[in-house]
């Protein structure tokens, strides 16, 4: 992708992180319905709070990882590409795609006027 669209760096793991929350969203969302049995409102406002917590949670072990294996190369193991932000830029990609995904599930359950999906 850098070489594609003459980036400065390669944005290929924002990429993941955003879909990472875009697809994992609406699972949660569904677990949170019918095994939590919580009304719709709190299923979706727990699946965004889940990936966010997982996103960070991800970041968090990373940063061990590379601490453990290699402590002279965690930025190279990271992948920073000289961006100190870049933890906190993939968590932020990881909330996008997760409120995207929210916000089209309480439009959607909002227009068909549907109640709690409760099995």
């Amino acid at each position: 992708m850098k070489d594609a669209f003459d980036l400065s760096r390669n944005h290929y793991d924002r990429i993941v992180h955003f879909a990472f929350g875009l697809l994992l969203a609406y699972p949660a969302h569904d677990l949170f319905l019918r095994a939590g049995n919580l009304r719709k409102g709190w299923a979706i406002g727990m699946a965004a709070l889940v990936v966010t917590a997982l996103s960070g949670l991800f970041e968090v072990i990373e940063s061990w990882v590379a601490q453990l294996t290699s402590p002279e190369l965690g930025d190279a193991y990271l992948g920073t590409q000289g961006d100190v932000w870049d933890a906190q830029k993939d968590m932020t990609m990881a909330i996008v795609g997760a409120a995207i995904t929210v916000v089209i599930m309480a439009g959607y359950q909002h227009k068909r006027g549907m109640k709690c999906a409760r099995p």
